[in-house]
């Protein structure tokens, strides 16, 4: 499996359609995609090495950046302020600081990012808090919960079990024995 994580936002300027059409759904590339994907895929298919997969979809990507207009949206700031830090997540904060209403904020950040900014932060947090444990093995849980803004350890597991389906011990587990890992290439 191979996949390519956009920053927030970025994949509606890519995709050209705001991102609530895509929320809960599973949809083949070749549907939204221009006609080059399957082309792309069949040439990552018949790729004799990992290194040439990389290759192969950084030329598909790296021609259809090269189409796209390059205008900044304030949700897209604002949305790298919470990645950066969801703890401190303020709807009031974050709609001010695009210059919009709430819900103006609300309606456009979910266009562009297809979920809604409290969700995001939600994936956010949980995310960090992940990422701490997986560079700090040793580090106990409770710490991390409240280090990344839970008020509990039980919230943090909640997250877990919604986003990941399953306990974070297990999620780390599973993790460390992919075979990304394993090969050294994840």
């Amino acid at each position: 499996m191979f996949s390519v994580n956009f920053k927030p936002s970025a994949l509606t300027k890519f995709l050209r359609l705001p991102l609530t059409e895509f929320v809960n759904e599973r949809i083949d590339a070749e549907a939204i995609l221009n006609p080059e994907i399957k082309q792309t895929h069949e040439r990552m298919v018949n790729a004799n090495s990992y290194e040439c997969i990389v290759q192969i979809v950084e030329d598909y990507l790296w021609t259809r950046i090269q189409n796209l207009k390059s205008d900044f949206h304030p949700i897209e700031k604002v949305a790298q302020i919470i990645s950066e830090n969801p703890s401190n997540f303020k709807i009031e904060k974050m709609a001010n600081y695009a210059c919009l209403s709430i819900s103006q904020f609300e309606r456009k950040f979910m266009q562009q990012t297809g979920i809604t900014p409290k969700f995001y932060a939600r994936i956010n947090r949980y995310y960090q808090a992940y990422q701490i444990k997986d560079k700090n093995p040793n580090a106990n849980w409770l710490s991390i919960a409240l280090e990344t803004g839970y008020h509990a350890y039980q919230h943090l597991v909640k997250d877990f079990k919604q986003f990941s389906d399953t306990l974070p011990h297990s999620l780390l587990e599973a993790q460390a024995n992919s075979p990304e890992r394993i090969l050294g290439i994840g």
